[in-house]
């Protein structure tokens, strides 16, 4: 990648033929976006952050990019994705998620009340025109400054994971992780939270985040363990 254009290259894998396909660059780079920073794939569907890209004015909101892959193994643009009220410095597209249907988008900075940088994830539901279509923005029910929420996500089978590295959940910047259930009714309800075993001042327990059917994983950036 470069510093100040957009190089970041997206390899799509064919197995079968062993054959590394690059994906195009964003469709208007923007310089010092960190267009591919995160990134998921599922049922066909690329998705990509670029999690320093400017709206307007607006530095460092951030956004997200949604491509299909085609039968002849192209990527065609779907949408360009961001928040309806985009923010100042919220790095909106710094961790992405899909499972089917489904797109989680993290805001790390996002404000759950103005200037806390609290962060927040976005839920969007892919239409049947397969444009994303925003549900609701995901935030603990009490946030305080700077948790980062959203620093990382995943989703699968109706199970959404968040990651909060900077929660204060056992000391300063212990971590925390929040576990949702998508309903019959497509509403989003927080099953559990919960910290590392031995979480401590700075583990930052929540860094990353994997869920797989009953399996959850989940990084401890320091954990001294």
């Amino acid at each position: 990648n470069s510093t100040y254009e957009q190089n970041f290259e997206i390899l799509v894998k064919d197995n079968l033929l062993d054959e590394d396909l690059i994906l195009q660059k964003a469709p208007v780079p923007h310089s010092e976006a960190s267009y591919g920073y995160a990134i998921a794939e599922s049922a066909g569907y690329v998705l990509v952050g670029a999690r320093y890209e400017n709206n307007a004015d607006l530095n460092d909101s951030g956004a997200a990019y949604l491509y299909h892959v085609q039968t002849d193994n192209q990527l065609q643009f779907v949408s360009r994705i961001v928040p309806g009220n985009p923010e100042q410095y919220a790095q909106f597209g710094c961790s992405v998620a899909i499972d089917g249907d489904y797109l989680l988008i993290g805001a790390r900075n996002a404000d759950y009340q103005a200037g806390d940088d609290a962060g927040g994830v976005y839920f969007y539901k892919l239409n049947e025109e397969a444009q994303p279509v925003f549900v609701s923005q995901l935030s603990p029910d009490n946030p305080t400054g700077s948790d980062q929420f959203g620093w990382s996500v995943d989703i699968d089978d109706g199970k959404i994971l968040v990651g909060a590295h900077y929660l204060d959940a056992n000391g300063n910047n212990s971590g925390q992780c929040f576990l949702y259930n998508i309903e019959e009714n497509g509403s989003i309800v927080e099953t559990d939270r919960f910290i590392g075993s031995d979480s401590a001042n700075w583990d930052k327990f929540g860094g990353d985040v994997s869920i797989s059917q009953n399996l959850i994983a989940v990084g401890s950036l320091e954990s001294d363990a």
